[in-house]
């Protein structure tokens, strides 16, 4: 099982979010034991799922976390040992190399792709700052509309929170 973890840059963070984060997390890993959980990086819901995932290693130790990265194909040793301290595995992936300013959203469509089930903070009525030269368009919007093409199972974290 593969759970990927995707969500606005910033969000409330309340009780009753990360209460049902966490059970919800644990119900996945007791009904299907090895669990693989893909994080991105830039967001308030990455780092609480980090944090949560995190916890559950204590009991759970055969679960894995992985960075997706989308930025540093190539880093040294030191970066390397450093992200190996918050996950078990990270990587670049190679298909979002000349992604340019979208490799976010690249980096997102390839996590929703390698994942049984997206676990994401999304609300329908987010607004992206408006600054000059930028899509005014949420990425977790794009996410989510891609997720649904997919065909992928969505649990959004919004409607618990």
């Amino acid at each position: 099982m593969k759970i990927a973890f995707i969500g606005h840059r910033r969000i409330p963070i309340t009780e009753n979010l990360k209460r049902n984060l966490y059970k919800e997390t644990e119900r996945i890993l007791c009904a299907h034991g090895d669990t693989e959980f893909l994080f991105g990086s830039n967001s308030v819901f990455d780092e609480l799922c980090l944090k949560t995932v995190t916890s559950l290693k204590e009991r759970y130790p055969y679960l894995k976390r992985i960075y997706v990265r989308a930025a540093f194909q190539n880093i040294n040793e030191f970066y390397e040992e450093y992200l190996h301290e918050l996950y078990d595995e990270t990587f670049f992936p190679a298909a979002i190399k000349n992604a340019g300013k979208a490799i976010y959203i690249e980096r997102n469509k390839i996590m929703i792709d390698m994942c049984d089930k997206l676990f994401v903070y999304y609300n329908p009525e987010y607004k992206v700052a408006q600054k000059p030269f930028r899509s005014t368009v949420s990425g977790t919007k794009i996410a989510v509309e891609y997720a649904i093409k997919s065909k992928k199972e969505i649990l959004n974290f919004f409607y618990y929170s």
